[in-house]
């Protein structure tokens, strides 16, 4: 392979590397937004406050719908993608880390443009649901047992 298509797949490399850091670290946020909420549920079902409970259950009702709608779009891209490149093409081999040929990196290349828009519209739904999370916990943090001064 030649020196320009090593460069290439080197620089994919590190942005799919990247790509995956920024996913743990928006994962790690989503986890602990959610056992925020968790909390609060908790409290309020030990309490018993069904008006608590009741907007709870409205923002997991309104995450499943963000989550279905994320879902189908998810699918579109995947099955658009699929149709242009297929699925199997990888730009390296999972034991070694070597390069492969110049004409699987271009596929890989293409499949990877292609799913842009996949970690585009996922980047934009982490958003979405970390809003709705962050939310939910101002509006419900009024239910929690308060300390005193």
């Amino acid at each position: 392979m030649d020196f320009e298509t090593r460069k290439n797949a080197a620089e994919l490399q590190a942005k799919e590397k990247e790509f995956e850091k920024l996913a743990a670290k928006a994962n790690q946020n989503l986890r602990i937004l959610y056992q925020r909420i968790r909390y609060v549920e908790e409290k309020c079902y030990l309490q018993n406050n069904e008006k608590c409970l009741s907007q709870i259950e409205n923002y997991w009702l309104t995450l499943n719908q963000l989550e279905r709608e994320e879902s189908k779009r998810e699918t579109i891209i995947q099955q658009k993608c699929e149709e242009e490149v297929p699925l199997h093409i990888k730009m390296l081999d999972d034991n070694n880390d070597s390069i492969v040929s110049k004409e699987e990196f271009d596929a890989y290349k293409n499949y990877w443009d292609c799913t842009s828009a996949s970690r585009e519209n996922l980047k934009n739904f982490t958003i979405k649901k970390a809003n709705v999370l962050n939310e939910a916990f101002m509006n419900l943090k009024q239910y929690l047992p308060q300390k005193p001064s």
